[in-house]
């Protein structure tokens, strides 16, 4: 049983019949404190998630646009935070590393079945609305990879994409639910400048992927024809918000049995370790000949 306290200025409150005082805020475990404290414990959470709660939770309260309240952190409360509250929490007795992410629940996710099988421009055409639309996209997009996260096995990368001379920030969880890819996201449009902000925050760029896209759309699905430079290689995506309708016109397509319930990201990663290994047995196999 325990009880948690709230301090208040001039006022004395009774220490409860446990015997168990809480302190909680940011300054808990500054130097002043720690010798009254018997236990000290520090919790902190994934540095981008905290990131878009105080964007969305500063729009909401003051208006501000995405791009200002990014930069204000970056240059000011990030700088405080490593300055002094950062040596505090390393006195903790118990670190908690928090790897719940709020925005994975799934409000309007996108469901999407990708594979690199060979499909015609016809084939596409024949299985949409004849109202459908027609049209190409070059995007590029940047992978941030976050402070202290390993680049081998990083699922959380915050992305900054460019389209059309457009740059949109991009808070993601991709989940795999196989055959699908599954991809709740919150996107906020923000100005190139902005990577320099982020940058001072600690994280930095993973890769690069360049995209060309043949996309074909209506008003219940989207199929793209993808050539991956990095890849050297074409992929096909159907997308849609109807998890049975995109598996319907996937299976039109002649996908069933050739999905990759991977990210493009994912994708690199497995190759890069797929070739690694082998380098690692044709050098075995050399040393034994």
């Amino acid at each position: 049983m325990y009880m948690a306290f709230y301090c208040l200025p001039d006022r004395t409150v009774d220490v409860p019949s446990s015997r168990i005082v809480i302190l909680e805020g940011i300054y808990a475990l500054s130097e002043k404190l720690r010798p009254l404290l018997d236990l000290r414990v520090s919790v902190t959470g994934g540095v981008h998630f905290d990131l878009v709660k105080r964007v969305l939770r500063d729009i909401q309260r003051a208006g501000q646009e995405p791009e200002e309240i990014i930069h204000q952190i970056s240059e000011t409360v990030y700088p405080m935070y490593k300055a002094f509250i950062e040596p505090d929490l390393r006195t903790a007795h118990i670190k908690i590393s928090n790897k719940f992410n709020p925005f994975t629940g799934f409000q309007n996710p996108t469901y999407i079945l990708k594979s690199s099988r060979t499909v015609s421009v016809d084939q596409i055409k024949a299985v949409l609305s004849k109202e459908h639309n027609e049209g190409t996209e070059e995007t590029y997009d940047m992978y941030l990879l976050p402070p202290g996260e390993d680049p081998e096995a990083c699922q959380s990368y915050l992305r900054m994409r460019n389209r059309d001379g457009k740059y949109n920030l991009m808070f993601e969880e991709w989940v795999t639910d196989s055959p699908f890819i599954i991809s709740p996201r919150i996107t906020f449009e923000v100005s190139v400048r902005l990577l320099g902000g982020l940058m001072a925050l600690g994280y930095t760029i993973a890769a690069i992927l360049k995209r060309s896209s043949h996309v074909f759309s209506d008003d219940r699905v989207i199929v793209k024809i993808d050539w991956l430079e990095q890849l050297k290689r074409t992929y096909i995506q159907v997308q849609g918000k109807e998890r049975l309708l995109v598996r319907q016109v996937a299976e039109q397509l002649g996908l069933e049995g050739a999905y990759i319930p991977r990210t493009y990201i994912g994708q690199i990663q497995l190759e890069k370790l797929v070739n690694e290994v082998m380098v690692f047995f044709l050098s075995i196999k050399f040393i034994l000949d």
